[in-house]
C-alpha cells in the first residue's frame, strides 16, 4: 500500500496501527499514534488513541482534556463533546463539564439526549431545580419518553417534594407499565408495603429438616422439597416474579441429573439472581458458578440440596404490553413435597386460569389493593417414563 498508494497515508498508518493491534504491540501503537496525530488531528480514530495514551497509559488528565478540546473545536462531534464533558466532572471540574454540555445544546437545542444528561450531572450535584429545568426540556421535546418523568419523579423525591414525585412516577407508569424501579419508588412514598412480603416466605432450613430420605423414594434420584413461583400482577399492568426451587439429591444419578442447571426465561424477560447454593448436611453453603443463567454445582454429593431463588422482571411490548400469562406444573418427571403457585394481582385486574388434568381450588384472601390467590399441593410422585409417552 506504501508504495502503490502514497497518497493513502492517513488510511495506511491506521492498518499499521490495527497490525500493531494484533500483535499485541503496544510500544507500536503509540509510536505510530504519536507519529500520525499531529498529521491528521481531525482522525477521530487517532484522537481517540491519542486521548486513551495521555489518560490511562501516562496518566495526563490535562493533556487527553486539551487533545479533545482541540479536535471539538474543529468537529461538531456530541460523542467526543460528551467524552470532554466526563473527562472534566472526573477531575472534579464541574463547572468546565456543564460548559461543554451547554455549548453542544447552542448547536442542538433539539438534543433531549443532551438535555437529559445536563440533567444527570446536575442531579449528581444535588442541584435539583436545574436538573428539573432540563428534563422538563426533555418533555418539551419528546413529551411520550417515560423515562424522562421518571427521572423527575427521582429528582422531586430527592428534593423532598413528595406530591410532584408522585405525579411524576404516575405518568411515567401511564407510558411504560414495566418501570419496576417506578413501581418501587412511587410504592414506597405512597406508604405502601413491599409487595413480596404479601406471600409466604419458604422456611429453607426447616424443608431441609423435614426433607424425606432415600429410602423413601426409591425409584427416583431426587425430590423437589419445593418448587415455588410468586407473581405480582399491578394495576398498570406491569408484572414480575420471584422463583424458588429446592432439591434434595438421593442417588448419584440425581448429582449426574442435577450437577448443571439452566435457568429457563424469555427474551422480553429480565433475570435477577438472589439465590443459587448447595447445601451441605453439616450446614454449610457452597455458591454455585454461574454464567448468564447457567448454573454448574461443583462438588455435588449424595444427600445435599440444591437452593435457587431469582427474580424475572417482564417487559412485553406493543399490544401485549399491560398483559401477562404464565403456565406452571404440578406434576412433573420428579416427585415433589411441596409445589405451590402465589398471584397477588391487583384488583382491577381480571384473568383466567385453566387446568390440563385435575383442578386445584385456589385460596383468595384479600391484600390491600390486592387479591393474593394461592394454588398448593403437595407430595406428588414422579410422572415416570414410559415408551412412547405423549410430551409433558
Amino acid at each position: 500500500l506504501e508504495t502503490n498508494h502514497p497518497e493513502q497515508q492517513e488510511l495506511i498508518y491506521l492498518d499499521k496501527i490495527n497490525l500493531a493491534g494484533s500483535n499485541k504491540n503496544q510500544d507500536e501503537i503509540v509510536k505510530l499514534t504519536e507519529e500520525a496525530y499531529p498529521k491528521y488531528p481531525d482522525n477521530k480514530s487517532l484522537v481517540t488513541l491519542k486521548y486513551s495514551i495521555e489518560k490511562q497509559l501516562r496518566k495526563n488528565t490535562p493533556q487527553a482534556i486539551s487533545v479533545l478540546k482541540k479536535y471539538i473545536s474543529n468537529n461538531d462531534d456530541y460523542g467526543a463533546t460528551k467524552e470532554l464533558s466526563d473527562a472534566y466532572f472526573t477531575a472534579g471540574d464541574a463547572s468546565s463539564g456543564i460548559k461543554a454540555l451547554l455549548d453542544e445544546l447552542a448547536n442542538k437545542p433539539y438534543a433531549t439526549g443532551i438535555f437529559a444528561n445536563l440533567g444527570n450531572q446536575y442531579y449528581n450535584q444535588q442541584q435539583y431545580a436545574k436538573a428539573e429545568e432540563a428534563y422538563l426540556n426533555c418533555i418539551r421535546i419528546a413529551p411520550t419518553i417515560s423515562v424522562y418523568y421518571a427521572s423527575l419523579g427521582k429528582i422531586n423525591e430527592m428534593n423532598n417534594q413528595k406530591e410532584k414525585a408522585i405525579s411524576y412516577y404516575q405518568k411515567g407508569l401511564e407510558l411504560n407499565h414495566n418501570d419496576y424501579e417506578s413501581i418501587r419508588s412511587l410504592r414506597k412514598l405512597q406508604n405502601k408495603k413491599d409487595v413480596f412480603s404479601y406471600f409466604e416466605e419458604p422456611n429453607i432450613d426447616e424443608l431441609i429438616k423435614n426433607a424425606p430420605k432415600a429410602a423413601d423414594y426409591p425409584d427416583d434420584n431426587s425430590v423437589i422439597l419445593n418448587e415455588e413461583v410468586q407473581k405480582v400482577v399491578y394495576e398498570q399492568g406491569g408484572s414480575e416474579e420471584r422463583k424458588y426451587l429446592t432439591v434434595k439429591i438421593l442417588t448419584q444419578k440425581g448429582i449426574d441429573s442435577w450437577k448443571e442447571y439452566a435457568i429457563d426465561y424469555d427474551s422480553w424477560q429480565d433475570l435477577v439472581f438472589e439465590t443459587a447454593e448447595v447445601i451441605k448436611a453439616n450446614g454449610s453453603k457452597v455458591p454455585a458458578e454461574r454464567n448468564d443463567n447457567n448454573l454448574v454445582f461443583t462438588n455435588l454429593e449424595i444427600g445435599d440440596v440444591i437452593n435457587i431463588r431469582y427474580k424475572l422482571n417482564n417487559y412485553s411490548k406493543a399490544r401485549l404490553s399491560g398483559y401477562f400469562w404464565d403456565s406452571f406444573y404440578f406434576s412433573h418427571g420428579k416427585p415433589y413435597v411441596t409445589s405451590k403457585y402465589s398471584l397477588l394481582i391487583a384488583k382491577n385486574q381480571k384473568f383466567s386460569y385453566k387446568f390440563s388434568q385435575k383442578p386445584i381450588d385456589p385460596v383468595k384472601t384479600p391484600a390491600d389493593e390486592f387479591d393474593l390467590y394461592v394454588w398448593k399441593h403437595g407430595k406428588q410422585e414422579s410422572l415416570q417414563y414410559e415408551d412412547k409417552m405423549p410430551p409433558l
